[in-house]
């Protein structure tokens, strides 16, 4: 399998860009470009990441308290459910190009950062040994971005959608 790091190293250097000027967007303006085709992938992601939402949500008192409750609805728990992983092997080979040697638990995480907005869904889990976990991290340059919009894109931004204009 051949990564392009180099592509996915620009699309991610434009995400952290947009990223870092979260505060400056408002959640109905991007969505509304959005619909419009008005704006591209990467910077269109910020419409599920939880910070964009969590600000959103803090304009609208019907919301208040409930926060936690509705992202947990939206992404799914911070954690996949628990699945006997002894016979899989580490997915290493998605993210870096090569097959992993190491001889380290399997554990189960998030292949678009949990933290950034990807949720808790099997199109989103990606199995690796407990070394290639912590280099990963959320380290957003290791997602393949070259594959475009995420698959579970359009059904995370369903459900704000849910909350945000029709709640």
């Amino acid at each position: 399998m051949e990564i392009n790091f180099i592509g996915n190293i620009d699309i991610a250097r434009r995400y952290l860009k947009f990223e870092c000027n979260i505060s400056a967007y408002n959640w109905r303006d991007l969505y509304i470009k959005y619909k419009s085709d008005k704006i591209d992938f990467p910077e269109y992601l910020l419409l599920v990441h939880p910070r964009l939402l969590q600000s959103e949500l803090d304009k609208h008192p019907v919301f208040f308290g409930q926060k936690k409750e509705i992202l947990n609805e939206i992404y799914g728990p911070h954690t996949f459910a628990s699945r006997n992983t002894s016979n899989l092997k580490c997915q290493a080979q998605q993210i870096w190009g090569y097959e992993c040697t190491f001889e380290s638990p399997i554990e189960k995480d998030h292949f678009f950062p949990y933290s950034k907005g990807g949720p808790t869904l099997q199109e989103n889990l990606l199995f690796l040994c407990k070394t290639h976990n912590r280099m990963k991290g959320s380290d957003i340059h290791l997602y393949s971005w070259s594959k475009g919009k995420p698959i579970w894109f359009d059904e995370l931004l369903d459900k704000i959608v849910k909350y945000l204009i029709v709640g």
